[in-house]
């Protein structure tokens, strides 16, 4: 039971840092309905402790092998993502034609301005680019397995041969090359949050009594590792968010955060640190905290609301629901963007089952990460890893939004291995009461 808490500890630990940084940090947030704000905010993280804790007691068997994650599916899996992240990279960019050279091209030129890239993607239109319509399609039907990739990749590397491997580094070349063309940083950071999950995982799937020794090198090599990504990917987020406006003119008097937050120019953070890292905690308390003051704006619409909203995948792009969600009614009330700011993953599930309901979904979500824990515990699965990397990419991002499902990759993806991991379960059990 207490092995098992160690995941939840360390989640809960940074939701409580994000909240500091909320109340502390740079940006002068005027919350509104401020208790009833505590009161929700708290219950989250309370149903979230208490649906894992709920979760260590609820005993699971490992379910069945799903056929398409085994490694023999591995290399086709590799080589057919490649293509994929290419094609949409090349789509995302605008781009009429398949090149590869002039792809290259367009990368490089990000680095002078990631802003330009980050606007540039908005105004694609996806009939006028290589692959119309057709190429939309097909980048769908590949969503539902194409975000599993990667993860696999890392979950069998230690038996893949040296070709595998070589595909395997250049699917994550490939991708994070097509987060950098359109100048976004999110599937670099997912891949950094992969790659924690594998080096955690790896620590704590030692046997209790096996050797301290080893076990306290892998402490240590997970500890190392993970500072190395954490600032790895700050400095990357530095540049290509700072890039948007924030890194230049978070300090001048004109500017406001969104167009409602100025800078708390007595926050404590300001007089512990040097002025040389000012403008990055500006980027870091601001990508951390906004979506709290969102919450706090979408406490009046949001305490009862019913819908079908929790991804902009068809709520913006496709049946244009978006004048009926949580975000657009704080857009209209207030001016806080419902597309290039920040809301937190809680209003965006609110837009179900409003934010009084969201204390349930956290109960949920919480009761399957404890089991997916323990069944990788008991039994390694790819599946059950799959599942790992998803929730814990959600939960991450309950502070900023409903990460992964915010495109049909993440959405669909999350679906799909979220459904195969229940069937699996439900024909295992099935074919032993046979």
């Amino acid at each position: 039971m207490k092995d098992n808490l160690k995941y939840i500890k360390y989640i809960e630990l940074y939701l409580c840092i994000t909240l500091l940084l909320y109340r502390i940090g740079i940006w002068d947030y005027k919350t509104e309905h401020r208790g009833i704000f505590i009161v929700l905010v708290v219950s989250y993280q309370l149903a979230l402790l208490l649906g894992y804790i709920c979760g260590c007691y609820i005993k699971i068997r490992p379910g069945r092998k799903i056929a398409i994650f085994e490694i023999r599916t591995i290399r086709t899996l590799f080589i057919i993502n490649i293509f994929m992240v290419l094609l949409n990279a090349i789509r995302m960019s605008g781009m009429n034609h398949f090149g590869i050279s002039d792809l290259i091209t367009k990368i490089i030129r990000s680095f002078s301005d990631f802003s330009a890239s980050y606007r540039a993607k908005f105004e694609v239109v996806s009939t006028n680019v290589f692959g119309g319509r057709i190429g939309t399609i097909v980048l769908i039907l590949w969503a539902f397995i194409g975000y599993a990739v990667i993860p696999l990749g890392m979950f069998y590397y230690n038996r893949l041969k040296p070709l595998d491997k070589a595909l395997f580094y250049t699917n994550i070349a490939v991708t994070c090359g097509g987060a950098l063309v359109i100048g976004t940083n999110k599937r670099i950071i997912d891949l950094a949050i992969l790659a924690l999950i594998y080096f955690y995982i790896s620590y704590i799937n030692i046997p209790v009594n096996g050797d301290n020794y080893n076990r306290r090198g892998k402490k240590k090599r997970y500890v190392i590792t993970s500072l190395i990504l954490s600032v790895f990917v700050m400095i990357l987020a530095n540049k290509i968010v700072g890039s948007r406006g924030i890194g230049s003119y978070w300090n001048a008097s004109f500017y406001k955060l969104g167009g409602l937050v100025c800078v708390n120019r007595n926050s404590i953070l300001l007089k512990m640190f040097p002025p040389i890292l000012h403008s990055f905690l500006a980027i870091v308390c601001s990508y951390f905290s906004q979506g709290y003051y969102a919450l706090s704006l979408a406490i009046e619409d949001g305490l009862v609301h019913f819908g079908f909203g929790q991804t902009s995948l068809w709520i913006v792009d496709n049946f244009n629901l978006n004048d009926k969600t949580i975000q657009h009614a704080i857009e209209c009330k207030y001016g806080w963007s419902s597309r290039n700011l920040w809301h937190s993953a809680y209003t965006w599930i609110a837009n179900d089952v409003g934010l009084v309901g969201v204390v349930f979904v956290l109960f949920f979500i919480g009761i399957i990460l404890a089991l997916l824990i323990k069944e990788f515990k008991a039994k390694r699965s790819p599946i059950v890893f799959i599942l790992l990397y998803y929730f814990t990419i959600t939960i991450i991002f309950l502070p900023c939004n409903l990460q992964m499902f915010q495109d049909a990759y993440g959405f669909l993806g999350f679906w799909t291995a979220f459904m195969l991991w229940i069937s699996s379960h439900l024909t295992y059990r099935g074919s032993r009461d046979a």
